[in-house]
């Protein structure tokens, strides 16, 4: 028998993308849905189009508020859900008509509290599969916990934190996602995903790729402001605060300060040149002013430090990716990591900009195999690697 489900779509001019997420969600095969669109005080016509749609489909509640951010919008539309099962899409995101059909099943079968999936990155038309860190089956909880936010040496987590990616149960999320800090504006999944996580007992995981995430151009980059500094400071204080409650709480804690350095390479990473001496980027052992440098890597670390290294006194004479031509797409001046073969004595220092020890390992072979030199090679330093900043930074104030 078909249990409820609410689906919460947070929407924030998404005008260009609505219909075809809306029209996804109504299509499902799953039928017995409750839809809650969620205006958070868009300025464009997304609003029309909620209300349009609600004339169309009964299983459709519109809320309206004034704009407060994702978190106000989620829990907005939790209030309202009355499913026994909760769903997250994002309303720039559309996804495939089986999807909680699948994810229900699974639900039931395995009965676990909590489901994750893989999902389909969408990028200018391309569609590209992205798989689990872990392999699909049922686990215990307690299995996923030593690395399930990220281990010692920044390698990816093995659970991912986006919301819209699982099916969650809704008395057990009810607590969680209401008490979030509204002040997280970035990291708003994580504060509630690993949280829940704790309060599982069995966790299945699929393979299955349902889910539609758009990755758009002005998505790409980003000006960094100090909201972000408290939305970082108040991400951590709320993973901090659970994890120091649960009976795994040392281990937790130890991925939690890596985390901790994520979050700021991302988007405070001139805090640890604060006492560089007029040195920039200290984690990859510090680089004078006036240096040329190369930057291997155009993900989410990789931006993070092009943009950084605009603002200083540095010259980024290549940017390479081995996914370039998707980056390209994006607008981004991201160039073949085969045409460094001719850069070799244009820069004196190469920065591998990604988080993984594993991949930074695979990606300096291959350097090293065209000609790059070993010792032009920068990433994160041992002492970097190693260092205890999650104290100091949950001691700050707000």
């Amino acid at each position: 028998m078909e249990q409820p489900i609410s689906i919460i779509i947070p929407i924030y001019n998404v005008a260009l993308y609505l219909e075809k997420c809306i029209q996804s969600v109504i299509n499902q095969t799953y039928k017995n849905l409750q839809i809650i669109l969620v205006d958070d005080g868009s300025a464009d016509n997304s609003l029309e189009i909620c209300r349009r749609y609600q004339k169309q489909d009964s299983r459709i509640t519109v809320i309206h508020k004034t704009n407060a951010g994702l978190v106000s919008a989620r829990k907005a539309g939790l209030q309202e859900a009355a499913g026994d099962y909760i769903g997250y899409v994002d309303g720039d995101d559309w996804i495939e008509p089986d999807m909680y059909e699948h994810l229900f099943k699974i639900m039931q079968m395995t009965e676990a509290e909590m489901v994750e999936t893989a999902y389909l990155r969408e990028t200018e038309g391309v569609s590209q599969k992205s798989a689990n860190k872990i392999a699909a089956g049922i686990y215990e909880a307690s299995e996923l916990m030593t690395d399930m936010l990220c281990d010692n040496d920044f390698n990816e987590c093995r659970l991912s934190p986006y919301l819209w990616s699982k099916l969650f149960k809704r008395k057990m999320l009810q607590d969680i996602q209401m008490n979030t800090d509204e002040q997280i504006q970035l990291g708003e999944d994580a504060a509630v995903t690993y949280p829940y996580v704790l309060k599982c007992s069995r966790i299945a995981v699929s393979d299955y790729a349902g889910y539609h995430y758009v990755q758009r151009t002005g998505s790409m980059t980003s000006q960094k402001t100090a909201r972000d500094r408290q939305s970082n400071l108040a991400l951590l204080r709320c993973l901090g605060q659970a994890f120091h409650a649960d009976k795994n709480a040392d281990c937790l804690l130890k991925q939690l300060n890596q985390y901790a350095k994520l979050l700021f390479l991302l988007r405070q990473i001139e805090d640890f040149d604060k006492c560089g001496k007029g040195k920039v980027l200290r984690p990859f052992g510090s680089i004078e002013p006036g240096s040329r440098a190369v930057i291997y890597g155009a993900g989410s670390l990789g931006r993070s430090i092009y943009e950084y290294l605009q603002k200083k006194d540095i010259t980024v004479t290549a940017w390479a990716d081995r996914e370039y031509q998707m980056y390209q797409g994006l607008g981004l001046q991201v160039e073949s990591p085969q045409n460094l073969m001719q850069q070799k004595d244009k820069f004196d220092w190469l920065i591998i900009a990604v988080f993984s020890r594993n991949t930074m390992r695979h990606i300096r072979k291959n350097l090293t195999d065209i000609g790059i030199q070993p010792e032009k090679i920068l990433w994160f330093t041992e002492a970097f690697v190693e260092a205890n900043i999650l104290d100091t930074i949950l001691a700050e104030k707000s």
